[in-house]
């Protein structure tokens, strides 16, 4: 069975698995050169959220993309519940998960990790939009193939736990920045730290996007200096990796 990942852009993921697609934190309208509109969103079978800050619920992305198609809509209870009192989503369309339990969605295990996002310098309003925590971390086994996405976290001895129990094959792991109030050294330090515990073959940095990203180069070469073996993705929006 084949498994393959699509970056659409900043934290926005769609993973074909068989026959069933899912789509992961999906902001496509209004994402930065995302190749792909909520309007063209014809098939899902189900939408992971990790948590409820606008690039990753998509700012009503996630909600849309799943009244479209009917497709399962898999969150944190906190925003499960916050969008079915609202009547957004129906309480039936929702499977709520919770940090530190395992499940079965649509046949597939997933375990859910407690990954604690970063404090937020100076939050906006905008960014409360919606129950903006907790950020769950989302492992996958697709047959024996395994993906790991952490949504935003920052370092923690899960990591390390978690790459103890699993053979990572592909994760995907954010870069931070100026917009957490941190230097770009301190971003990729961040980032090889939360890998290098993790040990997986591939990784997709998430969330800065800008064309050849020297972030992105930088991050591979402070990996290849620690003697980290794995495959870095490069950004570029569209790029699409069999796992």
């Amino acid at each position: 069975m084949d498994t393959k990942v699509e970056w659409l852009g900043n934290a926005a993921f769609r993973i074909t698995h068989d026959s069933k697609v899912f789509f992961v934190d999906p902001w496509l309208d209004g994402n930065p050169e995302c190749p792909l509109a909520v309007g063209q969103v014809k098939y899902a079978d189900a939408v992971f959220v990790t948590h409820g800050h606008p690039g990753h619920w998509g700012r009503g992305d996630s909600v849309k993309i799943a009244v479209l198609t009917g497709a399962l809509y898999v969150a944190p209870t906190e925003l499960c519940d916050y969008f079915v009192a609202r009547e957004m989503l129906t309480d039936n369309q929702v499977f709520r998960v919770e940090p530190g339990k395992q499940y079965e969605v649509l046949g597939l295990p997933l375990e859910v990790i407690s990954a604690p996002h970063p404090p937020v310098p100076k939050q906006p309003v905008w960014l409360a939009e919606v129950p903006g925590e907790p950020n769950c971390g989302f492992v996958w086994r697709f047959g024996p193939k395994v993906i790991f996405n952490i949504g935003d976290a920052e370092p923690d001895p899960v990591f390390e736990e978690i790459g103890k129990r699993y053979q990572i094959d592909l994760a995907m792991v954010p870069l931070w920045g100026k917009g957490m109030g941190i230097s770009m050294e301190q971003g990729v330090k961040n980032s090889a730290d939360m890998i290098a515990a993790l040990k997986p073959s591939k990784v997709f940095p998430t969330n800065r996007y800008e064309k050849d990203n020297p972030v992105v180069k930088l991050l591979a070469d402070t990996l290849r200096e620690r003697g980290v073996s794995v495959e870095v993705m490069s950004q570029k929006i569209g790029l699409t990796v069999e796992v």
